[in-house]
């Protein structure tokens, strides 16, 4: 029996995520700290997720949306929701889920006004992250629709 999720093979009755000891977390470890979770709840009975204790890495995960994501998908988080996530972060994007086209549009038209709003970066790249961002949004849905 493997432990990744990925592989057909797998199932835990019960899966729990202990990230309590974390003091970071890199951005490719967000990705499969979202990940993993949730393709072992499809093959799980029941996923809990402990967040990190200490209160930089909390406060960055839940104003990134990382445990609402989980959450909205049936995965048990603990703690329970922080009250105002961290508000020192410039987030330009917080973690979204999106399905259609119609979603991808709406969530690269969101990136493109939080970063104008958030002031980062020169107006001339500004200028071509919507575009950019727009291109593999799609790109991710098509590829999830084949």
């Amino acid at each position: 029996m493997t432990r990744d999720p990925r592989h057909s093979s797998f199932f835990q009755e019960d899966v729990e995520i202990d990230m309590r000891p974390c003091k970071f977390i890199w951005p490719a470890g967000l990705l499969w700290c979202l990940t993993y979770p949730l393709v072992a709840l499809r093959r799980s009975g029941r996923v809990l997720v402990r967040l990190p204790n200490d209160p930089e890495v909390l406060h960055w995960l839940s104003s990134l949306g990382l445990p609402s994501i989980l959450r909205e998908a049936g995965v048990v988080v603990h703690p329970e929701e922080q009250s105002g996530a961290a508000q020192h972060y410039q987030v330009v994007m917080p973690l979204r889920c999106f399905r259609t086209s119609n979603d991808a549009e709406n969530v690269a038209t969101a990136v493109v006004d939080s970063l104008a709003r958030s002031g980062l970066g020169t107006a001339n790249v500004r200028a071509l992250v919507g575009p950019i961002f727009s291109e593999l949004a799609l790109n991710a849905v098509q590829h999830a629709e084949s």
